[in-house]
């Protein structure tokens, strides 16, 4: 469970801007409902809960939604938490898996780190 810690901030941030920020309060609004699971491999499944109002995180739940995923090695989950960078070539080639995701929603949930990163 790498990234709980900086997830969870990252979350909080999220929560608080979206009061404020209308780019945010449209962003969230349009995945509104939807569910993200982020699974690193040989680390934890992270679930993202979206709402109008705000995000939620759930770790290692006992079940994971169908909606959108992504699943990665430890290496590629840097990148993204960290450096807000994916690979395209990565998913091309099958290292990141993914499911019900577009690359769209890919930069949506990396902008989304990048501004966080920023506030820091």
């Amino acid at each position: 469970m790498a990234y709980v810690q900086t997830l969870g901030d990252t979350i909080k941030d999220i929560n608080e801007r979206v009061k404020t920020d209308p780019e945010i309060k449209n962003a969230l609004r349009k995945y509104n409902g939807r569910t993200l699971v982020l699974e690193v491999y040989e680390d934890a499944t992270y679930v993202f809960h979206v709402s109008s109002s705000g995000v939620s995180l759930e770790v290692n739940p006992q079940s994971r939604p169908d909606d959108m995923y992504a699943g990665m090695d430890i290496k590629r989950a840097n990148d993204l938490v960290y450096r807000q960078k994916v690979s395209k070539s990565d998913v091309i080639l099958g290292k990141i898996k993914h499911k019900n995701i577009s690359f769209a929603d890919i930069e949506f949930v990396k902008k989304l780190f990048e501004r966080k990163q920023k506030k820091s």
